[in-house]
């Protein structure tokens, strides 16, 4: 039996090591007053007006009507939300334009909460389910190329770059973020494929910036395929008539190894002509990557600064954007707004090849 000396000292002791439970923290108001008439923000003013003017919806969305209207129809069952007692839901295009202004501006989400009259925690969570919806048509937009497509795409690398056998271009881009628990900063690394219409045809997306890009690339998932034999690549075969069998290649700068099926430059200062020449050839095909970046950075300018978001939300981000980046390439084309350089074709010259190919090689700088 526990004398009673020994039951106040145990109750004493459990009370101390109980957890503390803390309060759940009681709203003040439901909405913020300045948020609570959404029919002043700027869907409901300002959309209207730019359905009236084309060249105004593209400036604002970076996409025109059409476009919206298709990837809407896409999406909407995705985001969709069902009305309630309490109040109605955001409607889905709505939704999107909100998602699309964030991405195509830069703009932070406080930035969307007082312009288009929601709160902050609503615009975060909406533009990060948005952005998932949008990852999930990468099965059409970014779907691993057939072996036919493949040499397809080496034929245009041939002729765009005259360099044979280039199945892409591979490179990573850092993106940043803002580290919220210490104040610091850090990167995710976008590591793309892309090919001589600056499409991306496969990423990889998440590794941490601290590594470097050959890192990245044994560590994936990509170059597992690729070294595995399943990411249908061409079997090699002679570049002319009577050759030797030549593998195809993707070309990327000194930072990656060379491998089966990865060129890069030769390195160093005391070159021969052909090594020269080479090197020549695999840059111009490799700016391709460069430019893809820049496209991407130029029309979602979300990534012209750090990601203030966590970052399993930056890599919704990325994702989204690398999407978006395919559909309006494939729908639209590409604008002289997203890039100040557009290749020509070698065959397109009365120059010959030899002198067309350096004029592509000298204005190759953005």
């Amino acid at each position: 039996m526990i004398e009673p000396e020994e039951a106040s000292a145990l109750l004493v002791l459990a009370l101390l090591t109980k957890p503390r439970q803390r309060k759940a923290r009681r709203k003040r108001m439901w909405v913020h007053p300045s948020l609570q008439n959404r029919e002043k923000g700027a869907f409901s003013q300002l959309y209207p007006e730019l359905l009236s003017s084309e060249e105004k919806f593209f400036n604002y969305f970076h996409m025109p009507q059409s476009g919206f209207e298709e990837l809407h129809g896409m999406i909407q069952h995705k985001i969709k939300k069902k009305d309630t007692l309490m109040r109605n839901a955001i409607p889905t295009k709505e939704r999107l334009a909100i998602t699309l202004r964030y991405l195509a501006s830069g703009c932070t989400l406080t930035d969307l909460c007082r312009s288009f009259k929601c709160g902050i925690s609503t615009i975060s969570k909406m533009v990060e389910e948005v952005c998932e919806a949008i990852w999930e048509l990468r099965s059409l937009f970014l779907e691993v190329p057939s072996k036919n497509e493949w040499m397809d795409i080496a034929s245009n690398f041939e002729r765009m770059a005259n360099f044979p056998h280039c199945l892409g271009a591979i490179a990573g881009k850092h993106i940043r973020i803002i580290k919220a628990q210490d104040n610091g900063s850090y990167s995710i690394v976008l590591l793309a494929i892309c090919d001589s219409d600056y499409l991306f045809r496969a990423v990889d997306i998440g590794a941490f910036g601290s590594q470097s890009d050959s890192g990245v690339l044994v560590n994936s998932d990509l170059w597992k395929r690729i070294s595995s034999n399943t990411f249908n690549i061409p079997p090699a075969c002679p570049i002319v008539e009577g050759g030797p069998n030549i593998e195809y290649v993707f070309v990327a700068d000194e930072a990656f190894g060379l491998s089966k099926h990865m060129m890069r430059p030769f390195a160093g200062n005391s070159l021969t002509t052909k090594q020269k020449v080479f090197n020549k050839r695999l840059n111009r095909a490799r700016r391709f990557i460069d430019c893809s970046f820049g496209i991407l950075a130029n029309k979602w300018r979300i990534f012209h600064r750090p990601l203030n978001v966590e970052v399993h939300f930056s890599e919704n981000i990325v994702k989204s954007c690398v999407i978006l980046h395919n559909f309006v390439i494939l729908r639209h084309g590409v604008t002289f707004e997203d890039t100040l350089f557009i290749p020509t074709t070698l065959e397109n010259t009365e120059m010959g090849p030899e002198v067309s190919a350096k004029s592509y090689a000298d204005n190759q700088e953005i």
